[in-house]
């Protein structure tokens, strides 16, 4: 006869006519959590990436924009100066120092804007023969000075 003063209801995991753990059961839980566990980060990593469209659709187009600059210098032997900037790589230069080697056709089929519809920005260094290309993000040229320096500036890796 059970005690009825100290009457204990059963466990979750306990079969209460049994006394013994519900493996199943336990099972079960570990389960989901260990599936809420390995889908929480891709969750989260999917809504970030969307909230961060623009910028990874900025990067894009200044890899392929880097890839075409890399291009032209084997050709030519050089990066397109500041004077002739990213017109160069769609169309041959006509001032400036020359380009010997430009490839006919171009080196990318169209100069594109930002996501927020400025040009992208080049600057060339010529004594270090280095270039900096970046867009001046959702904050627009006026959010930065004049050398891309700027909280909203998005930079070419």
């Amino acid at each position: 006869m059970p005690n009825v003063f100290f009457f204990r209801p059963p466990s979750f995991f306990l079969d209460p006519r049994t006394g013994r753990p519900r493996y199943a059961r336990i099972f079960l839980i570990l389960l989901v959590i260990a599936a809420a566990a390995f889908t929480l980060p891709r969750v989260v990593t999917n809504v970030y990436k969307q909230h961060n469209t623009k910028a990874n659709i900025a990067q894009q187009d200044m890899d392929a924009i880097g890839q075409g600059l890399a291009l032209y210098k084997h050709d030519n032997g050089n990066y397109p100066s500041a004077e002739q900037g990213l017109l160069a790589l769609v169309l041959e230069p006509t001032r400036g120092p020359a380009a010997k080697g430009w490839k006919q056709g171009g080196y990318i089929d169209r100069l594109p804007h930002d996501p927020w519809g400025n040009p992208y920005q080049y600057r060339f260094d010529e004594t270090e023969q280095t270039y900096r290309l970046f867009s001046f993000g959702a904050g627009g040229p006026d959010a930065a000075d004049e050398d891309g320096e700027g909280d909203s500036v998005i930079v070419a890796r």
